[in-house]
């Protein structure tokens, strides 16, 4: 179980690059909504490592690249929670909110391409470990392991009882 996973070192193969998408009046009432409902777009191809130790000896490493044109809301946490934890606009926020949000969205597709299942991992494991690297991608950006530990709260709390489900996977 998760308990015997330890998260050793996550890291971006380059700098993100993000950029805020914008409603228009020449857009589609459709395209409008999309853009509202996702605001922040990856504008590069960025690979990702995270590695870690399972039971204390077996070195886990998992990469990917999150595509350009992923697009992400950062926060769907309720305003209340983020007050307390973070302002969803704050650079450093971005990049680690990228990270978590593409875990999430291909949860399904990471836990079997890196066939987490052979290390004992479920898919509560799984929701675990995003919130591991969405800290640990906080941390990296500068932000205080005090507030760090705050935002990741907020995020395991509002994931726990309103938004995760794995979708038949186990």
């Amino acid at each position: 179980m998760y308990k015997d996973l330890r998260l050793t070192f996550f890291s971006f193969g380059k700098k993100p690059v993000i950029e805020e998408r914008s409603t228009s009046a020449d857009f589609t009432k459709d395209m409008n909504k999309d853009i509202a409902k996702y605001p922040f777009m990856n504008m590069e191809d960025l690979p990702f490592e995270i590695n870690a130790v399972f039971k204390n000896k077996i070195d886990v490493r998992l990469s990917d690249t999150i595509p350009a044109g992923f697009v992400y809301n950062m926060a769907d946490i309720p305003f209340l929670l983020q007050i307390v934890s973070y302002d969803k606009h704050s650079p450093y926020v971005r990049d680690a909110a990228l990270i978590h949000d593409y875990m999430l969205k291909y949860k399904k597709e990471l836990y079997n391409m890196w066939n987490l299942k052979a290390y004992g991992m479920d898919h509560r494991d799984f929701r675990i470990l995003t919130s591991d690297v969405f800290e640990r991608a906080l941390l990296h950006a500068g932000v205080s392991e005090r507030k760090a530990k705050r935002m990741r709260n907020c995020v395991d709390i509002f994931q726990k009882l309103f938004v995760w489900s794995w979708m038949g996977i186990d």
